[in-house]
């Protein structure tokens, strides 16, 4: 996860790159998380790793989706836009991706708190 949550600092015009890492964070999730409950007896409840689990799938789908929307913003741009539109565009991503990567973080850390007490 500390690789998806240091993905938005990447440049918004990295396309390909920046779609390829919630989708391979995603797939390394379910991995991680079949393999522990494999060890365990079936439960009827969730445990408590579960909880932060389910908020780390959460992030890696949002993600992609921050992703495919700024992939498609700058698509959409048009083939040669002006230095101030390109400029405008670029700032307009790294706004939201900032955004998402201060609210994850923070959720990071509160999820497994409110987790433990609840």
């Amino acid at each position: 996860m500390a690789v998806v949550f240091l993905a938005p600092s990447l440049e918004g015009s990295l396309g390909e790159p920046r779609l390829a890492i919630p989708s391979t964070a995603l797939l390394t999730l379910v991995v991680m998380q079949q393999t522990y409950q494999a060890e365990e007896p079936p439960l009827p409840y969730l445990t408590f790793l579960d909880i932060p689990y389910g908020y780390c799938y959460f992030i890696a789908i949002a993600l992609f989706v921050l992703f495919a929307w700024g992939t498609n913003v700058h698509a959409t741009a048009g083939g040669d836009p002006t230095p101030e539109a390109a400029a405008l565009i670029r700032q307009r991503i790294d706004r939201a991706d900032r955004r998402f990567q201060i609210v994850s973080l923070i959720g990071m850390a509160l999820v497994p708190v409110l987790a433990y007490l609840f």
